[in-house]
């Protein structure tokens, strides 16, 4: 009877055909080499680089600005080289956090062998973020597994270039991956603040009137100023690792006198700047970069024990360490005389 349970599997209800886990795998893997055909790892580096032009072009922002706001702002240097700076970089911090997301999705559910389309599209942001957490206790073995590299000594590389190829992609994937999660780290709290919008601090100092020789400084350079503001106690957020270097708290007259009953009833505003003080937008882009060839690593790799059939399958893709190579990648060659490798031989989960 079409939809009954059979032993082993099922019959679907809209055909008489047999629907279990051998049938789901294939058209998993279908599934997976559709979806990457559709994905583009290099948009939210785009992004960035975006960005960078058009901290570089300030001055025609400026001038953009002027045509639409006129006489609304009394001063446009100060607001493109203060707020508008900062908010650019804010929104680039923005950009490389999803991005990390993005890394951290694929790391999590790229090896799924039955339910890609399930996990990755319909996942809880939790499970994502905890992936920083996860990484920081992972082996370098289990971090290669999770990129479907095997240990080298599984690989029957015969040339020594080869071999120095892969060790040094293996030791990039590694590295790459520990310092993402450290990225995450670096950037999770002032990334949250500004997912909120009104507790980023565009004018960090006030109503300050930023000097002629600031300005003049500011514009030849593509750093701004991180700071968000948080009513957590000071106890709290450091035991959540959320205060970083300097905290300024807003002591006015009718605040200084009730500092402890204020905080005590997380009601008291405080002012936290990024811990490095100025972030440079050609920071961001360099991060972007390296998790984007991480992404395409991964992706790749995937994407050939799918399909042993397409171009390229009887490669490992590996980041490269030459900052000439196009986005950092390189291609490892191997030769399997034991035949494609298989997706079971390497763990689901990270």
């Amino acid at each position: 009877m079409r939809g009954r349970e059979k032993k082993g599997g099922k019959t679907s209800p809209t055909s008489s055909v047999r629907f279990g886990s051998n049938e789901r795998r294939r058209a998993n893997d279908e599934q997976i080499q559709s979806f990457f055909v559709g994905y583009e790892a290099t948009w939210r580096v785009t992004k960035l680089l975006a960005i960078r032009r058009l901290l570089r072009d300030r001055e025609g922002l400026k001038a953009e600005l002027r045509a639409h706001y006129g006489d609304a702002l009394p001063d446009y240097d100060q607001y493109v080289y203060g707020a508008t700076t900062n908010g650019l970089l804010f929104s680039a911090v923005a950009e490389l956090m999803m991005h990390v997301e993005d890394f951290f999705a694929l790391l999590q559910f790229v090896r799924e062998r039955e339910f890609f389309a399930r996990e990755l599209v319909t996942y809880k942001a939790g499970s994502v973020t905890n992936t920083a957490k996860v990484i920081e206790s992972a082996s370098d073995d289990r971090i290669l597994s999770a990129f479907m590299v095997p240990p080298a000594a599984e690989l029957p590389l015969a040339e020594e270039a080869d071999m120095k190829a892969y060790r040094a992609g293996a030791k990039a994937i590694v590295y790459g991956t520990r310092n993402a999660a450290a990225t995450y780290g670096r950037y999770e709290f002032f990334y949250r603040q500004y997912k909120h919008g009104l507790t980023v601090a565009l004018h960090p100092y006030g109503a300050v009137t930023m000097p002629e020789s600031r300005i003049e400084k500011l514009k030849t350079t593509l750093s701004g100023t991180l700071a968000c503001y948080d009513n957590e106690s000071i106890a709290n957020a450091m035991k959540e690792g959320r205060i970083h270097g300097v905290v300024t708290m807003t002591l006015l007259h009718n605040t200084t006198p009730f500092l402890a009953e204020l905080q005590a009833e997380r009601n008291l505003l405080r002012l936290q700047p990024f811990e490095r003080g100025e972030v440079s937008i050609d920071t961001l882009i360099e991060a972007g970069i390296d998790i984007a060839a991480l992404i395409m690593s991964l992706v790749d790799n995937r994407v050939y024990l799918a399909n042993p059939a397409i171009p390229g399958a009887n490669s490992l893709r590996l980041p490269s360490v030459e900052p000439s190579a196009p986005l950092r990648n390189s291609r490892v060659d191997v030769t399997r005389a034991e035949g494609p490798w298989a997706i079971d031989r390497f763990p689901t989960k990270l």
